[in-house]
């Protein structure tokens, strides 16, 4: 069993590697769109990466713990950020 403090950083720590794969996974898309497919295959590949820090770090933390909790809040206020951004973009785009 691990201190609660740290498990707290490692879940912190996972949201934050499976937030930064969705952001890149948002990003390929725009760029795959916008006709730059090296750029977008990076991007694909960062997000690959990231994702499996994010679930390194839950198999770590899955194999030391007996019940894992896992602190949703972090990922969707910050998805719910990027949310309404695309809708102000969107929102925007219609007046033109």
């Amino acid at each position: 069993m691990i201190n609660q403090r740290v498990q707290d950083a490692i879940n912190e720590q996972i949201n934050a590697e499976l937030y930064s794969a969705y952001l890149y996974l948002s990003m390929e898309s725009y760029l795959e769109k916008n006709g730059l497919p090296g750029f977008a295959n990076w991007m694909r590949i960062q997000f690959q990466e990231e994702q499996f820090h994010g679930l390194k770090f839950l198999t770590m933390l899955t194999n030391v713990v007996d019940r894992l909790h896992l602190n949703q809040s972090l990922v969707l206020k910050l998805l719910g950020m990027v949310s309404l951004q695309y809708l102000k973009k969107l929102q925007n785009m219609k007046h033109m």
